[in-house]
Order: structure tokens, then C-alpha cells, then sequence
């Protein structure tokens, strides 16, 4: 790093702010340029661009302009002006670049210096390109600066530097907000004055001004942004090449709950690595930014899908081949074209669970939807999150004080027990891989002397039950001691003898059908 070669001045902030074009960048350095503070810069690299680039397309008056009026020589530039001494009751130096203006090949030391603060201005493409359009720029993906903006991102991380990300969509929504939290990353106080300044050209505009900040020498603070005019469909491939590497610098942005949590930030607690989890779509692993399907997706569509949740406890992934049968029967009713295998939604479950370290007490979500519409590869989403309660919720609970009012209870998974030793829920047409492995258990001979009764129960029946229990779609089994305050049957308040007897041999049921990771 440069950190040792050149000398910071006290106090001294140096920000490089590195744009695509079609950005609210130039608003972004009036803002700065109206603190006292502040020295603002514009685009001092930009000689040098159209010197290595002679034959790239720009209009004759403004290359003429450009090459009169800065220096064309790089080392001159970084030495003079990026790095060049304050004056006086100047403490911020704000250098706007346009990020395809930067060369690795030269001497990019001064972004690592001690004072350089790199700031990232992101604009969305679909928008960039919209507005790019009415130029007469070569429409290349190099033009754009968004592989630049990345390629600096990347060198910057290298070297443990953390570049400011922000997007001028939330700027222009929320200037204050943003502007402030910007501030904060740049370690400066944040400035009203950053919010409103004078209309018309300022003295730090770029020999190029004539022809660029008509705009915006009109305007005297940010404005939301608009979007009245149709995308050019001759910009769709240009987009396409974009948005990858527009979407990998988007999930850092500040000022967005969308971002992707740092990992500097993570730790052994349950929300940061949750956040952190990976997410399993179709054929691969991904962060939780990038786990995302088409709007073309049956799902989305026509509301398709098959969703199921997996308990693991103790190392054990439970009732795992009854769940895998489950979606794949359910798969093959709602997408008989789609073809969804055990053996892929094992690989998928198991992979999830061991990449993201979660294989002691852990709740998997799968998802199965027949894919796009028309198409025959099926979409699969699975992912694996630590509940709080998970390390100490077993997977019976015996709880002496479980109350319930009667609209909390879910017909299809309430179980009531009454004195002449009948069970008796509810008929379902689907029916959770829970439900079906306690009703395995009872037909099991160890439960002939108990007579099983499909038929929902009613007040009657809850009134008079000995005990209720709940068998959950997670997998617990729950008794229920209390109903609206009353308790239920003789038990004072405790889980009944039939229910602990249930509970233990559905218990063994599961532990004999579980898949040891």
C-alpha cells in the first residue's frame, strides 16, 4: 500500500468518487462543492483517457477543450491534483472521476493513501443505459464503467480497503439520509448545505460542461429520479452484460436493507448467521442476495409450488426419506412434466445443511415449483436457519403449562383423546410427513387397544376430552393441558398418560427413520 509513501496532511480527507456516466455524480460534487470545507475536482484524469483513446468517438470541440485545459500526463495528475496541498480551511478534497478513466496499468498508488476515501456511484443499468441512449457513445460495456467500478472494488478489497458503495437511486430518494450515512463512511460531519446549493455553472465544472450539465445547472438540489421514457431494445445486450457486475457492488451498498450483512460483522449469534446462510437454488449454492427465480416461474405464475419444513435435531435430520417421497409425489401431481428426484433433493438438503454449518439443530424450508412456464426443469429452493428456541426445544415437548384457545387450534393437527381410549382428528387430503408418521405409529400393534376416528372434532368433543395433544408440521408433539383457561380432562394442568405414551413411541419412530449427518 501507499500508506507509507506519501505523507498524509492532517486532518486531510481525500475523496474519490468513482461514477459511470448518466449518474448523479455531477450533482453529488455540487453538493460537496457547497461546503466551506471542501475542494471539489472534476474528472482530472480525463486528458489522459482521450490521449490512450485518440480514436474514440467524442465530440471535436470537446476533446480540443479537455486536452487544453488539463494535463494529459497521469503521473502529473496524481501528483499535482489528487495529491496536491490544501488550502487553507480546506480539510476535503472531492475528486470526481468517471470509473472508466482509471488505468491499472498506471500508477494507482493514491487510492490507497491513508487520506483517499473510494466512493463507488452506482447506477442502475436499466436506467444508465435509458438515459445513456441519447448520446453518441460507443455502446460497449467499457463505456459504462461498470467493470472498472468492480475491477477497483475488487484491488481495493485486496488490500483490506473498504470502498463506500451507494447508489444514486437512494441518494436521489432520500438525499439527507443518505448524504448523512455517507458523511459518516467518509469521516467527515455531514453539511446542510450539501442539500441545496445555487443554480447555474460552477467554477470547478470541466471544460466539457457546455454540452453535459445543461441539466443540471438548472437544478439546485437532488431530485428523485424519473422514469418516463421506454428501455431501447437495441440496449438489451448491453444490459445483460451489465447487470452481473451492476448486482455483485449493489448488495454493499449503504443506506439499502437489502445489503448483504459484512462478514466482518459475522458471529456465533443466530440472527448474523442466519443472514449469512447460503441458499440452494436449483443446482448450486448462493448468497441470499443472488437466490432469486424468474417472474416467469410457475410459483409466481400460477401460485405452483410444494413447500415443506425439515427438523434436525442432534445431529438428525428428521423423517428425511418420508419428506423427500412427500415432494416428490406432490411434484409429480402438480408438474408431471417436471421431473424431481430424491436423490437431487438429498444432494440439495445435505449439501445446504453442511455449507452453512448447521448440522446440530437447524430448520431446513424446501420449495419445489414445476419451473418456468412451459419449460420442463423443475425449480428447487432450499434453505437452513437456526431457530433461538431449536437447542432447547426437544422434539416432544412435555410442558406442564400449554395453553391454547380454541381459535388457535389448526382442526388438522389437533388430536383429542377421550375416556373409552378413542383418537380422534381430523381428515385431510394432504397430509404433513409428521402427521403421517404418528399415524404409522398408531397402527402399530403397541396401540391396538386405541381405536382411531376421522372426523373433526367439535366443541362437544374438546369439552369433553381426557387429553388433547397437537402434532405440528414441524414434527412436535405438543400436549395441550389448558383450553380457554379450562384445563383439560383430569390431568391438572399436566400432559396425560396416553399422550406421554404416543409422544414416546412416536419419538422412537423418528429417531429409527432419521438420516444421521
Amino acid at each position: 500500500m501507499a500508506e507509507d509513501s506519501v505523507e498524509k496532511e492532517c486532518g486531510v480527507v481525500r475523496i474519490h468518487l468513482w461514477a459511470p456516466p448518466r449518474s448523479c455524480s455531477t450533482s453529488l460534487m455540487y453538493s460537496f462543492g457547497n461546503r466551506k470545507d471542501t475542494l471539489v475536482v472534476d474528472e482530472p484524469l480525463y486528458a489522459h483517457f482521450l490521449k490512450k483513446y485518440p480514436t474514440l468517438f467524442r465530440d471535436a470541440r470537446e476533446r480540443n477543450d479537455v486536452m487544453k485545459t488539463q494535463s494529459s500526463d497521469w503521473n502529473e495528475v496524481v501528483e499535482k491534483v489528487l495529491r496536491q496541498p490544501m488550502p487553507t480551511g480546506k480539510t476535503v478534497l472531492f475528486i470526481k472521476h468517471m470509473a472508466k478513466q482509471m488505468f491499472f496499468d498506471e500508477d494507482h498508488s493514491f487510492i490507497f493513501d491513508s487520506d483517499a476515501i473510494n466512493v463507488l456511484l452506482l447506477r442502475d443499468p436499466v436506467e444508465q443505459l435509458t438515459s445513456w441512449h441519447r448520446t453518441k457513445y460507443d455502446r460497449t460495456i467499457e463505456e459504462t464503467g461498470v467493470t472498472h467500478q468492480f475491477q477497483l472494488y475488487s484491488a481495493l478489497k485486496r488490500q483490506g480497503v473498504n470502498p463506500v458503495v451507494v447508489d444514486s437511486r437512494h441518494i436521489q430518494s432520500d438525499p439527507q439520509g443518505v448524504l448523512s450515512e455517507l458523511c459518516n463512511q467518509c469521516n467527515i460531519p455531514f453539511d446542510e448545505n450539501m442539500l441545496e446549493w445555487p443554480a447555474g455553472p460552477r467554477k470547478e465544472d470541466g471544460a466539457w460542461a457546455y454540452y453535459y450539465y445543461t441539466d443540471v445547472h438548472k437544478s439546485t438540489k437532488l431530485h428523485p429520479p424519473t422514469h418516463n421514457r421506454p428501455f431501447p431494445s437495441e440496449m438489451l445486450d448491453l444490459l445483460n452484460e451489465c447487470v452481473p457486475f451492476y448486482n455483485l457492488l449493489r448488495c454493499h451498498t449503504i443506506c439499502d436493507p437489502r445489503s448483504i450483512p459484512s462478514t466482518s460483522d459475522m458471529s456465533n449469534d443466530v440472527t448474523a448467521r442466519n443472514a449469512q446462510a447460503l441458499v440452494w437454488v436449483n443446482d448450486r449454492l448462493v448468497s441470499r442476495m443472488y437466490a432469486t427465480i424468474p417472474v416467469t416461474d410457475a410459483s409466481i405464475q400460477h401460485g405452483h409450488r410444494i413447500q415443506t419444513q425439515i427438523l434436525v435435531r442432534g445431529g438428525r435430520v428428521l423423517l428425511l426419506n418420508a419428506h423427500l417421497d412427500h415432494i416428490c409425489a406432490e411434484a409429480s401431481r402438480i408438474a408431471p412434466a417436471a421431473v424431481v428426484t430424491k436423490a437431487t433433493l438429498s444432494d440439495a438438503v445435505l449439501r445446504t445443511l453442511a455449507t452453512n454449518g448447521m448440522t446440530t439443530d437447524a430448520l431446513v424450508d424446501v420449495t419445489v415449483t414445476p419451473g418456468t412456464v412451459g419449460g420442463t426443469l423443475p425449480t428447487t429452493i432450499v434453505q437452513s436457519r437456526i431457530e433461538e428456541a431449536a437447542t432447547t426445544l426437544p422434539l416432544c415437548v412435555r410442558g406442564s403449562d400449554v395453553s391454547f384457545s380454541k381459535n388457535e387450534l389448526d382442526s388438522e393437527t389437533v388430536f383429542v383423546v377421550s375416556a373409552d381410549n378413542i383418537l380422534q382428528t381430523a381428515p385431510t387430503m394432504l397430509s404433513s410427513v409428521p402427521r403421517t408418521a404418528l399415524l404409522n405409529v398408531m397402527a402399530s400393534a403397541s396401540f391396538a387397544d386405541v381405536t382411531f376416528k376421522e372426523a373433526a372434532a367439535d366443541e362437544t368433543d374438546l369439552a369433553s376430552a381426557t387429553e388433547i395433544f397437537l402434532c405440528g408440521a414441524r414434527g412436535q408433539l405438543t400436549p395441550v393441558t389448558s383450553l380457554d383457561g379450562v384445563p383439560v380432562g383430569t390431568g391438572g394442568g399436566t400432559a396425560g398418560p396416553m399422550t406421554l405414551r404416543i409422544q414416546e413411541a412416536y419419538q422412537a419412530y423418528v429417531d429409527a427413520h432419521s438420516h444421521a449427518l
